[in-house]
């Protein structure tokens, strides 16, 4: 038998091997059984034609006296767990699938087998330890109620498989088990087989469980007692309990909570209309205790209204906020502005003493410039003014000064560490600025008075470095008519003007060495005369000459080639002239002439075709080369003197090969072609710009220009920022970055500043809040402006503008897009606020949302209190968009069955959480209250069905037991109903024959105890999820 649920399967027993062809039947503990010892398998042996049946035994529980750890994959519960939910099940699973049954002693009854094994669960006080240790450890029950029915054992043990096996395999039992076989063979990690506990568990109490031998051979074994004449299948305790001692296989100990599991407490949630109250508490704002900042003996006035509401981060949809000022004009206002301008103003006065007076939040970060001063005007809506003059938004600013304050100590240690690199490059820096200063005093007494070409000079070994435009200053020097050893120190020491050759030379004139570089640059004066050519040596010009001394012009040359085709243009043009003037007579002779002097040409041409040739070859010695390899040998070649009148006989060498003269000509030939071949002329080279190069030099050792320039190496920008050299040496500033939500701060001094009215939650809801934008802001101003100036008394490298803390909400753990974007990128995303010092003086407090683009826009926040997430902390928590029922009366649902595009759009996790102790939770999503109840279109959708709120049980391992208490479902009776008040309130184990009360239908209501597929099928507990809509927590809203 099996059964199916999703894509797990479970199956009553497994077997393989010889072990299935066990003689005799599982009696399931009636006491039928008779074989002793161990089971038996026919064996037939044909011996001389003649067969012999035997009886082999097999292993048995009574040959095991131990089981590896490593067979055993999972345990539930864990062991040492102190909260296990008491209406589970505890169950240990092992990796081979037919482990529990591999030594019965039996064979299948139907589809019921006997594990060899027993799951005993017993209380601390059910047991005694004995001082056994081997073969194995045991122990003494002394109470029989520890016991379960030993003929039920069968029900306790099933084979899980996540394989998908088709179910047309499964209408045969043994067609199942080649089926499972298969399975094995693809993927064994797919398959293995579990134990189960019938006990019912009590809340709070501890438990130990004992993995024990189910057949008394096993027990005895275990003992090191004899098992002969033992009956095989006999139990290893009985109605009265155990026979005595009970070694143990394998043992672990957890201890159960309260009596409560996930589905249980998600049902006590119960979504509430959030009370008006709740964020929002009253503030006496009627006696500020400031003085007057021009009568120091007269308090400012209080405000109108005297009682304000003092707001917190989160606050319920139907929060009411208190009009500030009421009337408008507000005299505490004016006074206020008074107070704390009074500082700035006294120090633009240096006739007056400096006071110290109330903050102005956030000054320093809206300054546009160093030399700003930020006053407060209350007549002007900017973030600043809206900060500071209103005590709803002051005190949170407060409330962050004071977080600062109570924990400086840890936030400048922090602080410290992360600026470890600044104050080193700090370091290098001030030593840069000085010695620049000392370099560029040095400069101007040396170098700005030296003549232009003693500079150039002087600088040749930087000459490489410094760009001319387009190329280096050495680059243009080497190509130019200037020599690069005008520039050398022996050059500049035998001209220097006290020197022996320049009082020589000065006779015909004064002898400056400035002068003589101009000189030489522009080509009056020159180091050496050129070198000339002399006269007479041989060139292949002579050579080719005396082979054609023909002094043709091109068009003779030409003709000379292509002979053949100029005689048939100049007789085509012939014949068209005289089909034209109709003289033939003429034209024929003229015709009959060219062909004639063509002839004779030719004659004349043949014996100076090979001459012009050999002219022409030696004119270009690069194809006399070529063409002296193609030659080829003779044999007969002899050199001939011009006087001589007798050929001498050429020397012979082998028959057929050059005789020695020609070896000797071409060696001779190819070395004078060699030297022959022209080198490139040199180029033409022009003056050098020595006044550019002076430009370009003075600038590149000016100091301050040179020193920026070495320690713009040591700062790293990312590829996609450009910046020109810095001109100007400062010492760096920089802030340290703290990840800390920085929510704790507030909770930390009180609940109440977080969420005002905290209490008014009743226990167990579920609902909706909504963040207070402007509250987060001045408390983060307040937070980042307190951090500035403990920074600079600090002596931190900073300039009082400092964005340190940015992350309000914690964002540890939250499901992030896949959107392919870096870690930092997403961290940036992530931020609540934007850099302070980045937002625009004229925007107003509560716009500067870094998740929202336009920066203004309130996010709901989903808020649960209650055992839930206590118990369940990693409950999954997401909203998802509402689809139409089935018809348009019916309320909107959600999709259980969402394709890849889907799940992007139609599910949004939470952004952030906070979580104030010890069982409030808060969710934050990118949604309005409007979109969530459907009231405002969410973008991407056209309908206005809103937003499910879903908390969701973490699907994972398998998990068995029954409900608390018996709640049937919306979708109708099944045995997920199954809960233990259906059973009698004494019940101590769950048995075959004792069935639940539930109104099940008498098919599936019969499956109850018929195998232990169907009674894994029947306890086996679903993840519970509850999905509750926006509106079912904003009901009371509309009113």
């Amino acid at each position: 038998m099996s059964v199916e649920i999703a894509r797990y399967q479970f199956h009553a027993w497994s077997r393989r091997g010889i072990s299935a062809n066990i003689i005799e039947h599982d009696d399931l503990g009636s006491g039928a059984a008779a074989v002793k010892e161990r089971a038996e398998i026919p064996i037939s042996v044909t011996l001389n034609t003649t067969a012999v049946p035997k009886n082999f035994s097999l292993i048995g529980p009574g040959d095991i006296i131990g089981i590896k750890d490593e067979m055993i994959v999972r345990t539930e519960p864990l062991n040492w767990i102190t909260n296990f939910e008491p209406n589970y099940l505890a169950f240990i699973e092992f990796y081979d699938e037919d482990f529990a049954w591999r030594y019965t002693p039996a064979s299948p009854s139907g589809n019921r087998l006997r594990p060899w094994l027993f799951l005993l669960v017993v209380k601390e006080t059910e047991f005694e330890r004995t001082k056994r240790k081997l073969p194995l450890p045991s122990v003494n029950i002394n109470s029989k109620e520890a016991f379960p029915s030993f003929k039920d054992t069968w029900l306790w043990a099933h084979v899980h498989s996540d394989a998908d096996i088709p179910d047309s395999e499964l209408s045969d039992y043994e067609e199942f088990l080649l089926s499972l076989n298969k399975t094995v063979n693809s993927d064994p990690d797919q398959l293995f087989c579990r134990l189960m506990s019938p006990r019912k568990l009590e809340a709070n109490t501890k438990y130990f469980a004992f993995l024990v031998p189910a057949f008394e051979t096993g027990r005895l074994a275990g003992l090191e007692l004899p098992t002969a004449n033992v009956v095989a299948q006999l139990p290893s305790w009985d109605d009265n309990g155990a026979k005595g001692e009970m070694p143990v296989y394998y043992e672990w100990f957890f201890q159960t909570g309260t009596n409560a599991d996930f589905e249980s407490l998600v049902k006590l949630l119960e979504p509430r209309a959030m009370d008006p109250r709740v964020g929002i508490r009253d503030m006496d704002a009627s006696r500020p205790g400031f003085v007057r900042a021009d009568d120091n003996t007269k308090e400012i006035p209080g405000t109108q209204p005297p009682i304000l509401g003092l707001e917190g981060a989160l606050k319920s949809p139907t929060t009411v906020s208190t009009v500030f000022p009421n009337p408008p004009a507000s005299e505490f206002q004016a006074e206020l502005q008074k107070i704390v301008n009074l500082p700035a103003i006294q120090a633009a006065d240096l006739t007056q003493d400096p006071v110290v007076s109330v903050p102005l939040y956030g000054g320093k970060h809206a300054k546009k410039s160093a030399t700003d001063v930020v006053l407060l005007d209350v007549s002007k809506k900017t973030w600043v003014n809206e900060l500071n003059r209103d005590p709803r938004t002051r005190v949170p600013a407060g409330f962050g000064t004071a977080v600062i304050q109570k924990n400086q100590e840890t936030y400048m240690q922090k602080a410290w560490l992360q600026v470890e690199r600044i104050i080193e490059a700090n370091r290098e820096i001030k030593a840069s600025q000085f010695f620049m200063y000392v370099s560029f005093k040095y400069t101007q007494q040396t170098f700005s008075k030296l003549p232009d070409n003693v500079l150039v000079a002087l600088t040749k070994p930087v000459h490489s470095r410094v760009m001319g435009s387009p190329t280096t200053i050495y680059q243009q020097i080497n190509d130019s008519i200037l020599p690069t050893t005008v520039f050398s120190g022996a050059f500049r020491r035998l001209v220097r003007p006290n020197g022996k050759l320049v009082k020589r030379l000065e006779a015909n004139g004064p002898l400056v060495y400035n002068d003589l570089v101009t000189k030489i640059n522009d080509g009056t004066l020159t180091a050496a005369p050129p070198k000339k050519l002399p006269a007479g040596l041989p060139n292949t010009k002579d050579f080719s000459g005396k082979i054609f001394p023909y002094q043709l012009s091109h068009l003779m040359l030409w003709l000379l080639k292509n002979s053949l085709l100029a005689v048939i243009i100049l007789v085509v043009l012939l014949l068209l002239l005289m089909f034209i003037t109709g003289a033939y007579a003429v034209f024929a002779v003229l015709i009959v002439a060219a062909v004639a002097a063509y002839i004779a040409l030719s004659r004349f041409l043949k014996s100076r075709r090979d001459d012009e040739a050999a002219a022409e070859a030696l004119d270009d010695p690069f194809k006399a080369a070529d063409e002296l390899k193609d030659i080829p040998a003779k044999p007969d070649f002899t050199l001939v003197l011009s006087d001589e009148t007798v050929t001498p006989a050429p020397t012979p060498t082998t028959p057929g090969a050059d005789s020695v003269e020609a070896q000797n000509f071409r060696v001779a030939m190819k070395d004078f072609l060699d030297r022959m071949v022209l080198q490139a002329p040199d180029p033409v080279r022009a003056s050098v710009d020595l006044g550019n190069a002076n430009t370009k030099l003075r600038d590149a050792i000016n100091p301050y220009r040179a020193y920026p320039q070495r320690l713009n190496r040591l700062v790293k920008f990312p590829s996609y920022i450009q910046l020109d050299v810095p001109e100007k040496i400062f010492p760096a500033m920089a802030y340290p970055d703290f990840e800390d939500p920085m929510y704790k701060g507030l909770t930390d001094i009180s609940n109440e500043l977080l969420l005002p009215n905290l209490k008014l939650i009743p226990e167990n809801t579920i609902s909706l809040l909504k963040t207070n934008q402007p509250f987060i802001e001045s408390y983060m101003v307040g937070l980042n402006h307190e951090m500035g100036r403990e920074l600079l008394w600090r002596e931190y490298p900073t300039d009082e503008r400092p964005s340190s803390f940015r992350q309000f909400w914690d964002v540890k753990g939250v499901i992030r897009p896949k959107t392919g974007k870096s870690e930092a990128e997403l961290t940036e995303e992530y931020k609540d606020i934007k850099p302070i010092h980045t937002w625009p003086v004229s925007s107003t407090l509560g716009r500067h949302n870094n998740r929202d683009a336009e920066g203004d826009a309130e996010q709901l926040v989903l808020v649960i209190r209650g055992e839930l997430l206590k118990r369940y902390p990693n409950t999954l928590i997401f909203a998802q968009k509402a689809i139409a029922g089935a018809t348009p009366d019916d309320d909107p649902v959600i999709d259980l069955d969402l394709s890849d595009t889907e799940f992007e759009t139609q599910l949004k996790f939470p952004l952030y959480k906070a979580e104030i102790a010890p069982d409030i939770k808060f969710f934050g999503f990118d949604l309005t209250i409007e979109q969530a109840r459907g009231t405002e279109l969410t973008p991407g959708f056209t309908d206005h069905l809103g937003w499910f709120f879903i908390l969701q049980e973490i699907p994972g391992m398998p998990r068995f037991g029954m409900d608390i208490s018996f709640n049937q479902g919306s979708d109708g009776l099944s045995w997920d109903d199954l809960a233990w008040t259906n059973f009698d309130p004494g019940m101590k184990f769950i048995t075959a024959g004792t069935k639940p009360t539930i109104p099940l239908p008498a098919p599936e209501y019969n499956k109850w105890g018929t195998d232990a597929a169907n009674m894994a099928f029947i306890l086996f507990q679903k993840p519970s999820m509850v999905a509750v809509h926006a509106k079912e927590m904003l009901e009371k809203v509309d009113a």
